[in-house]
């Protein structure tokens, strides 16, 4: 006997959306300041965190996306709803920060063979507002335990954290000129950007390849299952998440004789009370008889 709990899922509520749009069009803004800011000082370190604001563009307009669609109630083709738009964007963000962080060391290894003069000046003026305004976003800026906005929050830390770099590349050329700070800066921050970004993608490729949670014990799972009286052993054990905070389990109990002809609905809530402070919150049980037999497909 199937039996079906509601799916509580994290669903943005309006004071996680406001803040996609005002980040989207505040960086829109940005790019127009680096891209000046560059033109005007000949610095390639503006113009490559102009590029990177410019992937940030994109990555925060799918967030948004991700999030409208998030927001839409199941449908008969969609059961689950439209959690894993959220997870697809999210893996994608990541894809789009290693090729970012890719594109930086590149940039970086051109500019140590071939240093460019620049305006320092000019070039920390540009940098100490793009700082100002990144750093202003992220920490206004609330992850709340989402996949997709954590992913967003570590595109303006990166943001800030190029800024910051430019800034202090520009500081250094103008005491002492040496050009090699700024793509020695530039690589490092791209090194940094490349390892916190693997949290990203490894979380999102572990949902969508419905890998069991990394916080979830399959073994703390079955004995809490069977540690409910009636219960003889379970099998078929799967634990897999739909979306952020959505944790989805499916099983089968074997129940002992002397429960077969007891309500079975008492033993299925005894079993959800089992679970509820493991953190599985949308779970399928299939009760049988302790002597069936039950073989998979695959």
């Amino acid at each position: 006997m199937p039996q079906h709990t509601d799916l509580h899922s994290h669903r943005p509520d309006d004071s996680d959306a406001a803040q996609l749009p005002l980040t989207f069009w505040v960086t829109v803004g940005l790019i127009g300041l680096l891209a000046l800011g560059a033109w005007r000082s000949h610095s390639l370190a503006l113009w490559a965190d102009a590029g990177h604001t410019l992937t940030d563009i994109a990555a925060i307009g799918l967030s948004w996306y991700a999030f409208k669609q998030l927001r839409r109630p199941p449908t008969e083709r969609m059961t689950f709803g439209f959690a894993r738009i959220e997870v697809l964007v999210a893996f994608f963000n990541g894809l789009l920060l290693i090729s970012v962080a890719a594109g930086l060391l590149l940039a970086a290894a051109q500019q140590w063979h071939h240093p460019v003069p620049t305006n320092s000046s000019l070039m920390m003026v540009t940098a100490t507002v793009a700082l100002l305004v990144y750093g202003a976003l992220a920490v206004r800026f609330r992850p709340n335990g989402n996949l997709n906005l954590f992913g967003t929050w570590i595109h303006l830390l990166s943001d800030a954290a190029s800024s910051f770099a430019v800034l202090l590349g520009g500081a250094i050329l103008a005491v002492t000129g040496w050009r090699i700070i700024n793509p020695l800066l530039t690589a490092l921050i791209a090194l940094a950007m490349a390892v916190t970004t693997w949290r990203i993608i490894k979380e999102a490729f572990g949902i969508l390849m419905e890998a069991t949670p990394p916080n979830v014990n399959p073994s703390v799972i079955t004995q809490a299952i069977e540690s409910v009286q009636g219960v003889e052993r379970i099998h078929d054990l799967h634990v897999w998440r739909i979306g952020s905070g959505q944790t989805a389990l499916a099983c089968h109990v074997a129940v002992q004789p002397l429960w077969k002809s007891q309500d079975p609905q008492i033993l299925l809530c005894q079993i959800h009370d089992a679970l509820d402070g493991i953190g599985i919150n949308h779970v399928t049980i299939q009760l049988e008889h302790g002597n069936e037999t039950h073989h998979e497909l695959w």
